[in-house]
This record gives C-alpha cells, structure tokens and sequence, in this order.
C-alpha cells in the first residue's frame, strides 16, 4: 500500500529563485520508532521532481533546489502498516525545510495495534470502578496534559490558515507501569483529527500510578482533551 502525502509550502515572498534544502523524517507514531531504510517515492509539483529514495538509518531523506516562493510536495511512501495522509507547512523567510512525519497506522497496523495491547493488558487485574484508592495523576499535574497537546501537535492539510477548534472524550487503559494502551475515541467534534489526537495519549510520559492495598493494576480512563489553535 502506497501513501500519499501532500505539503504546500510557502517560501519567503521573494520573486526570484533560491536555493533549497529539504529534510523530511519519517516515524512510527505508535511506537516512536524512525522508519529506517523505507523506500521513499518523492514528488514535488513547484518545481517539478520525481525521484526515489530509500530513509538512512535516522529515517530521514534530503533534497536539495532551486524554487520560487510556492513549493508544493507530494510525497508517495511506501509502506503496508500505515494510511493516507496529508500534511502542510508554511515557510517564510526560510531557505531550509526540516519536517518530522509522525504516520498514522493504517487500519490494519492498528487491528493488530489492538490484539496485541488486548493480550497483554489480559496479564494485569483491574481495579475495580467503586475503588477507593487514588487515582493515576499526569506529571506535573492535569495542566500539563494540554502542554504536551500544543508541544506536541502534528498539525493537518489545510487546518493551520484560519485555526481550529476540537474536543475529544478519549478513553484508555494505563498499565501498572502508566503506559496509555488500548486507547479509544468516544465522543469527538472533528473525525479527521481522531488519529492525531490518539497519537496524542500514545505519546504521552507515562502517568504516575499508586499502589492499591499494596498491589498493582491496570486502571481504566476517561480523558477531555481539547485542541484549540486560533491563527488570528
């Protein structure tokens, strides 16, 4: 399966041709891991290229041209584990692109994604709904969920010319050891940003967990979490 992304950049105003540098990273954004020696289909419409490339050992690929100040990528990657996706950036006064691309699973990575995590939450008890022991607790406090939302944001096509607003209930299941698993969108205002925001808790430090009648469980969630970028 084939992906295709899509990046319009724009470039500082200037009418004349400059000189360009591109490095473009691609990642697993379930598991964080760089996509090492992939095969890389790269086409620019502004200026025309088209050329194959395979990652180095750091996932990255680099290209290097001559461009007025509308740059338009379209970046076909070759992989079976992850989706369609698309993506824009806007560049002003910059001669250099530096982009991570976090990827999102396809439907059948995350089917897979999804048995793995069952299986092996099926080794942990759960605490039980009425427990009176204390809750899980984020770094630094609740506060800071929302930091590491706008630390952390992978903005989509077309999304950061005028803004967006958009609130999820996410649930989840955090190990013994904090680690968010199993997560799940329940209510959202924007389905087209349903994969981001469970990127999101997936990228999440793990949670600060509290013993219960001197044990450890797994422990269910239910987090809002709200995007809102207002671009002026």
């Amino acid at each position: 399966m084939r992906i295709f992304l899509l990046f319009i950049l724009l470039t500082s105003k200037t009418l004349f041709a400059s000189n360009h540098e591109m490095k473009l990273t691609f990642i697993d954004g379930y598991n964080n891991q760089i996509l090492s020696n992939k095969e890389v289909n790269l086409k620019i419409i502004k200026p025309e290229i088209s050329k194959n490339f395979i990652t180095d050992s750091n996932g990255s690929i680099f290209l290097t041209f001559k461009s007025g100040n509308k740059i338009e990528y379209h970046i076909d990657f070759t992989s079976g584990d992850f989706e369609s996706q698309t993506r824009e950036r806007y560049f002003d006064d910059e001669k250099n692109a530096d982009i991570t691309i976090y990827l999102y699973p396809s439907k059948t990575y995350e089917s897979r994604i999804e048995q793995e995590e069952s299986k092996m939450m099926a080794r942990y008890a759960e605490i039980s709904l009425d427990s009176k022991c204390a809750l899980p607790t984020f770094p630094d406090g609740m506060d800071a969920i929302q930091n590491h939302v706008y630390e952390n944001l992978q903005t989509p096509y077309n999304y950061g010319d005028y803004g967006f607003e958009a609130h999820f209930k996410i649930e989840f299941t955090l190990d013994p050891e904090g680690k968010p698993y199993l997560i799940s969108i329940v209510e959202s205002t924007d389905e087209n940003l349903n994969s981001e925001a469970i990127r999101l808790i997936r990228s999440m430090p793990t949670w600060i967990m509290n013993d219960c009648d001197g044990k450890k469980y797994k422990r269910k969630m239910t987090l809002s979490l709200e995007i809102n970028l207002n671009m002026g």
